[in-house]
């Protein structure tokens, strides 16, 4: 296996039969694991670095969020993609699917609060940002800042 620019992305799908990369040349392939060898042509679509990459639990589908500012979900045995890209207010710097595969998180990495997309039968339909999603992430970090400060107190005893 190898790629000729930077990579940036890697998953395997759950069966751990498929090895997907996401690359600076704006391109995804999918590789055979057991040969080392692409899977077809690389999947294209984005105009930007292909940052994040993750699969549904069934492993038909995976979505790709890029530099370009948008998150595309594809087809994997067909590598088209499932519906047009759909923005974002910033690039994807992880993605996650739910276990049902009906929704995708999307972190854009650093303080600013993940969104998630809704994944329905036409390819995809961006939501507003999940409100219990919000509220459960900020009371996590309210957790996290106690004990970094119960933490500080402690050790200046």
């Amino acid at each position: 296996m190898g790629r000729r620019h930077g990579l940036y992305s890697i998953a395997f799908t759950p069966d751990g039969r498929t090895l997907a990369s996401g690359s600076s040349d704006h391109t995804i392939i999918l590789w055979d694991v057991a040969t080392g060898q692409p899977k077809g042509a690389p999947l294209k679509g984005h105009t930007g670095t292909v940052y994040s990459i993750a699969f549904t639990s069934d492993g038909r589908t995976l979505a790709s969020g890029s530099s370009d500012n948008t998150i595309i979900l594809w087809d994997v045995v067909t590598g088209q993609p499932k519906g047009a890209p759909r923005n974002v207010d910033r690039s994807a710097a992880a993605l996650s699917f739910t276990e049902d595969c009906l929704h995708l998180l999307v972190h854009h990495g650093g303080a600013i609060p993940p969104t998630h997309m809704s994944v329905d039968a036409s390819g995809a339909s961006l939501c507003a940002p999940c409100a219990s999603l919000r509220a459960a992430l900020a009371a996590s970090e309210q957790r996290a800042m106690a004990s970094t400060v119960e933490l500080q107190r402690i050790s200046s005893r």
